[in-house]
């Protein structure tokens, strides 16, 4: 009985040591998937997708600009004596986009760029001159039959071109300055008298954004010949429509401060 009893004991015990063989493996499949699905997740390309996405939250998502620039103005007539008149109100919009030189920016925080804005519109109106193109004395006040005193305005419609270099110290905080070429075709009106031309203008400033909001500053400045044409005072004498018009040419110098809040997306 004693050999049966000891007999049944290491049978069950030989038994119970095969089951647990068979458990081992599979357990020790799933220990080993753990561990390879906590590296998994915790893994450097993970770490490099979050640092490439915030770049692109910081300058990508962040490359376009759209500006609204209240306007400080002079204008200056060169061949007058240097007369000039500074504006009452003044008002500028512009829209473009940053294309950066290098995908990664350098200490992990600067990028150079070119800007390339696609619209420039830029008014001003400037106070009632005191100097007007009639000669002191002259009663053509009394005898036009066509008296046209519109005042003195500017309308410059352009687009502009550069370098820039940006900074992005902190979070979403970024610093740039630029420097611009503003190829411009521009419009003075002078009561009855309307002069144009191309003008190379420069721009120069700087600009500090946080996410989708930016406020900046800049100074325009330029200088050309403008083809006017004026009204002549209408009378009797005259033969045709072309006696109505005359022509010359004036040279005008312009300096502009501009304050502008951005929208960056």
């Amino acid at each position: 009985a004693m050999k049966k009893l000891t007999l049944t004991l290491l049978i069950l015990l030989a038994g119970a040591v095969v089951r647990a063989g068979d458990n081992l493996p599979a357990q020790t499949a799933f220990a080993t998937e753990r561990a390879t699905h906590t590296t998994f997740m915790s893994s450097p390309q993970d770490d490099d997708y979050a640092q490439l996405r915030r770049l692109d939250a910081v300058w990508k998502d962040r490359a376009r600009y759209f500006n609204i620039a209240y306007v400080f103005q002079t204008l200056t007539f060169t061949d007058l004596n240097n007369l000039k008149w500074k504006s009452d109100f003044g008002l500028a919009l512009s829209s473009g986009k940053t294309y950066y030189l290098h995908k990664k920016p350098l200490a992990g925080m600067m990028k150079f760029g070119i800007d390339w804005t696609m619209c420039d519109l830029n008014y001003a109106k400037y106070s009632d001159p005191a100097w007007t193109h009639r000669t002191p004395g002259d009663n053509s006040d009394e005898d036009d039959l066509l008296n046209i005193a519109l005042g003195l305005h500017q309308a410059d419609i352009a687009m502009q071109v550069g370098p820039s270099f940006t900074i992005n110290p902190v979070d979403h905080l970024k610093v740039g300055l630029y420097f611009h070429y503003v190829p411009t075709f521009s419009m003075v009106i002078l009561d009855d008298e309307l002069g144009y031309n191309y003008v190379s203008f420069f721009d120069a400033g700087l600009s500090v954004a946080y996410r989708f909001i930016a406020i900046g500053f800049d100074y325009r400045w330029g200088n050309a010949r403008y083809n006017n044409l004026s009204i002549n005072d209408v009378n009797e004498d005259m033969d045709s429509m072309g006696d109505l018009f005359s022509s010359f040419s004036r040279k005008l110098r312009t300096n502009s401060f501009r304050l502008y809040v951005s929208f960056r997306f």
